[in-house]
């Protein structure tokens, strides 16, 4: 990790601990940033993440290689691919009981009191993205079901409409009485 800032990868550390969250729309929001950053710092999760012998006995060597391998499908190119590989690693991850800052060797910078002050503005950062992607992702599905409440508010009218009209083009089949001979 030489030549990359350390307030850049305490930075990474904090987004990654984020993207942990149980919400995926929270964790992925959390995961792009870390990714956006990760690809402006040309960082790469296996240079980030524990050697196989820094691994508590109980952790499957074989299942953390894989864990690395579905880390390292998180750099590519297609968003889509990125965010399926990262969903997948943290389903993996949760399995063995881990976290990303137990498999990183990275943390954030501590203080006699904590973190770094500058850590809780950078999460409220992450925490605005984030209920900004859901105020979207909630928009985007009240306008689907503004759309699917006209088309049912069109078929009810237009049988409505239909029921009324044969009503009064064929008067003797309905409340007429029968007049005897």
């Amino acid at each position: 990790m030489d030549g990359i800032e350390a307030k850049h990868l305490e930075r990474l550390a904090r987004i990654l601990a984020l993207a942990e969250h149980d919400e995926d729309d929270d964790a992925i929001a959390a995961f792009l940033l870390a990714r956006s950053l990760m690809a402006k710092r040309d960082i790469q999760f296996s240079t980030l993440v524990r050697s196989v012998d820094a691994l508590p006995d109980a952790i499957s060597s074989t299942a953390y290689v894989r864990l690395i391998k579905i880390l390292s499908l998180t750099t590519s190119d297609k968003e889509g691919e990125s965010i399926a590989a990262f969903l997948m690693a943290r389903r993996l991850m949760a399995r063995m009981s881990l976290t990303f800052t137990s498999i990183l060797t990275i943390g954030p910078a501590q203080t006699e009191n904590g973190p770094v002050a500058s850590a809780f503005y950078e999460t409220v950062d992450i925490e605005i993205m984030s209920l900004r992607n859901k105020v979207d992702h909630l928009s985007r599905e009240l306008a689907k079901k503004s759309q699917t409440l006209a088309r049912y508010e069109t078929a009810l009218e237009t049988m409505i409409d239909t029921a009324w009209t044969s009503h009064h083009e064929q008067p003797g089949l309905i409340g007429t009485e029968h007049t005897a001979h």
